[in-house]
């Protein structure tokens, strides 16, 4: 299913969005996460990996830039989140993880995993549903 939804505030990676790089971004950051230090977050989850706490596929830590949804995968919302939800979860993340084709968007309501190249959701829970994983990542996020 396609969605169409204001585009003004969201946006990707690869948009004029991002000058110079990721420290340069000029999105509105309404989860205090610019002032977050990303290579002591990804040490830290690299810990946590090391533990077997989360899995050594969750990928890079950086500073989430939200996107639009673009499209759903017809299993992304089979754990009973709306596409609104998903989309809040997205805009209203602490964290993302790069995870080559794919990027985790975690909020502390809930998270949303997004083809990167189609903005296509294709899965996304609700925070009672988190494993201890994600729930370590946010104390991880929230210590920083």
């Amino acid at each position: 299913m396609d969605i169409n939804n204001d585009n003004d505030k969201y946006t990707d990676a690869t948009d004029e969005y991002l000058k110079d790089g990721p420290s340069e971004c000029k999105m509105h950051d309404r989860n205090n996460s610019s002032d977050k230090n990303y290579s002591i977050i990804n040490a830290k989850v690299a810990e946590l990996i090391n533990k077997g706490i989360v899995s050594k596929n969750i990928g890079e830590a950086k500073k989430p830039v939200p996107v639009k949804i673009a499209d759903v995968n017809r299993h992304a919302l089979k754990h009973g989140v709306s596409l609104k939800e998903a989309q809040e979860f997205v805009d209203n993340s602490v964290v993302m993880f790069d995870q080559g084709n794919r990027t985790l968007f975690i909020s502390k309501e809930g998270n949303s995993v997004i083809l990167d190249k189609e903005k296509r959701l294709i899965s996304a829970y609700r925070r009672d549903d988190f494993n201890t994983g994600v729930l370590a990542i946010l104390e991880v996020v929230d210590n920083e």
